[in-house]
């Protein structure tokens, strides 16, 4: 049985409960209109991109009309800005701005608020409120007076819903807000997308796909696939459609519950021992990546020589550069743990691959993580997907024809894999068609090649810069050719037929162990 059975009933089409505009909606419009991460209900017309409080718009009339306090002779009031995103480092307690902060100041990343006589107040219920909307099953808080979610409002009055920054936006940060997404099935249970509904089939997308998407266009309509059923989703109408049936199921959208208590615990940025401890933890930046040149002496840099030169002998290596990009690595390690969790809590199978590409696009996937629209055009014999191989001889092959090539070494959580198609775009499901391989293959028994279809599966660890031994160096002194050894080969070791989840190995063991 899928998401949405042939017999539901296709006009079961109410208010949305949340489709709400956070100020995580993007990092760029925060920036241009101080985008307010207030809910103020189904409409996002409604306000969603206030740039103006209501003292704001007073104080504007009142100066040109000249009928403010200052025309009584009363002394002018300071004017205050409506502040509408919550400040995380004053929940940390060490916030510098203090009062000049242009972020509102709160105990926790939640603050409801009603308005009454043009000011927002906060309501007193706070903790009460945010749990019941946390609940998809909810319409209204149960305080009393009620919130109404579906409409925003405390009886006649506008209700709004103050929060911190989007977890997605600030993913290494503690005290944002997480979204999650949920649709209504015909018995009208809230169920969480990407998570497994027992007898409906698991969607091939989950809350943070979803969020991601919604972040980058809220007017977008999203297709995707639970066992055999295709499905779109409006963001406008919050709305799931089976493309088959054209039944409808209810889309809502609310943000994971945080108590008093939860927030007290987490008094510190989430440690940075998440990140590997060969890092330079002095060239870590907030945002973007930075390259970190490892000592030809150093360990680190011999394990990486020695796995690249298994089957890359007649080159040299000009240099080794540790990518050290902290939102990459926390989606990874994110992604990493939910695998885990969707197997049964065992470990998932990671590593360390290779992928050849052209120069210029490696800033892009240093910043951005790979993307096989643009990195990986050179062919899509098991899938389109990111192409990565056991061996860097084979990578080698799509480095372009310059003197200097490059080539990266990348953790891949590979999973469980079968053997590829050129017309997959994701993997295939596993037997009972509700579950799906995390990769694909070019051989099941003894695999060299595998294609990823999701970026978040993907850690670009290492770039490496090598050269043909043979060529000039930059001074343009001939560098000595010496005859290649005969690459030893490998004795054959029995495989099972479709990989399991096994511990990840050692950074910076080979792949082919």
């Amino acid at each position: 049985e899928d998401l949405n059975s042939s017999n539901s009933d296709a006009s079961a089409v109410g208010n949305d409960t949340d489709t709400s505009i956070t100020s995580g909606q993007g990092k760029q419009q925060s920036t241009k209109q101080n985008q307010t991460s207030a809910v103020r209900g189904r409409d996002r017309k409604q306000d969603s991109h206030r740039k103006l409080s209501t003292s704001d718009i007073y104080a504007a009339v009142c100066n040109k009309n000249g009928n403010g306090d200052e025309a009584r002779g009363k002394p002018r009031q300071k004017h205050v800005k409506d502040k509408t995103e919550i400040c995380m480092f004053f929940i940390k307690g060490n916030c510098r701005h203090e009062d000049r902060c242009f972020k509102a100041h709160d105990k926790m990343p939640y603050r409801w608020q009603v308005q009454e006589d043009g000011q927002w107040t906060d309501l007193p219920d706070n903790e009460t409120i945010e749990e019941d909307y946390c609940d998809p099953k909810n319409t209204y808080s149960t305080s009393s007076p009620p919130v109404h979610f579906d409409t925003m409002k405390l009886g006649e009055n506008k209700v709004r819903r103050l929060s911190t920054l989007n977890s997605l936006v600030e993913p290494t940060f503690i005290h944002t807000t997480e979204w999650l997404w949920y649709w209504q099935d015909e018995n009208g249970m809230w169920k969480l997308y990407g998570s497994d509904s027992g007898t409906h089939g698991s969607a091939d997308i989950n809350s943070a796909t979803l969020e991601q998407k919604f972040l980058d266009n809220s007017e977008d309509e999203v297709e995707f696939s639970a066992g055999s059923q295709s499905y779109s989703l409006s963001f406008q109408d919050m709305i799931q459609t089976n493309k088959q049936y054209s039944t409808k199921r209810l889309v809502s959208r609310r943000p994971r519950f945080v108590s008093a208590s939860d927030v007290k615990t987490k008094k510190f940025r989430r440690p940075l021992h998440s990140a590997p401890e060969n890092w330079d933890k002095t060239k870590i930046p907030a945002t973007g990546f930075l390259r970190v040149d490892l000592q030809r002496t150093s360990e680190e840099f011999q394990k990486v020589e020695a796995l690249f030169s298994s089957t890359m002998q007649g080159f040299d290596i000009i240099k080794i550069e540790r990518i050290q990009n902290k939102a990459l690595w926390e989606v990874f390690q994110w992604q990493k743990n939910r695998m885990r969790d969707n197997n049964g809590g065992r470990y998932v199978t990671e590593k360390q691959l290779f992928h050849g590409t052209d120069s210029q696009h490696v800033d892009a996937i240093c910043n951005d993580n790979f993307d096989w629209r643009i990195c990986g055009t050179h062919g899509t014999a098991f899938g389109k997907g990111s192409y990565f191989a056991r061996d860097a001889k084979y990578s080698d092959s799509y480095t372009g024809h310059m003197k200097d090539k490059t080539m990266f070494v990348s953790r891949v959580l590979v999973g469980r894999y079968t053997k590829g198609d050129p017309s997959y775009v994701r993997p295939p499901p596993k037997n009972d068609e509700t579950n799906y391989y995390n990769s694909c293959v070019n051989d099941v028994k003894d695999p060299s090649i595998y294609v990823v279809f999701e970026k978040h599966q993907i850690y670009p660890e290492y770039l490496l810069k090598y050269k043909t031994r043979g060529t000039q160096d930059v001074s343009g002194t001939s560098v000595f050719v010496q005859k290649s050894k005969p690459i030893l080969k490998p004795v054959p070791v029995a495989k099972p037929a479709i990989s399991s989840y096994q511990p990840s190995t050692s950074s910076y063991q080979s792949s082919t162990s």
